[in-house]
């Protein structure tokens, strides 16, 4: 008897047989693995993003309006202040430069 023959006889079942089951175990064992991490990622993802929705209607909710009337009167403040701190500085540059004339006019 031939190791074929063995097989089948002792194990009942055939050599391919055996090697067809091996194959879909070790496939099995292969491709099951991505599967179920890629599931757990998924979930984790999932959960992530119900908390931030969570936290985005909790956000919404705790925010208060700014009216229309404290925005417009913190821009014309604002406005203010850059049209004094423009004015300043002319103001400053034309002085620097009555003190450098008059350095000009004492040495010349």
């Amino acid at each position: 008897m031939t190791i074929t023959a063995d097989v089948i006889n002792n194990n009942g079942i055939s050599t391919i047989g055996l090697g067809f089951f091996t194959a879909i175990t070790a496939m099995i064992g292969i491709i099951l693995p991505p599967i179920l991490k890629d599931r757990s990622e998924r979930r984790e993802i999932k959960a992530k993003l119900e908390e931030l929705a969570k936290l985005t209607a909790e956000t919404k909710n705790n925010t208060k309006p700014v009216s229309n009337g404290f925005a417009a009167r913190m821009d014309r403040k604002l406005d203010l202040l850059a049209n004094n701190q423009d004015r300043l500085e002319e103001m400053l540059t034309e002085h620097f430069a009555w003190h450098l004339r008059e350095k000009e006019n004492r040495n010349g």
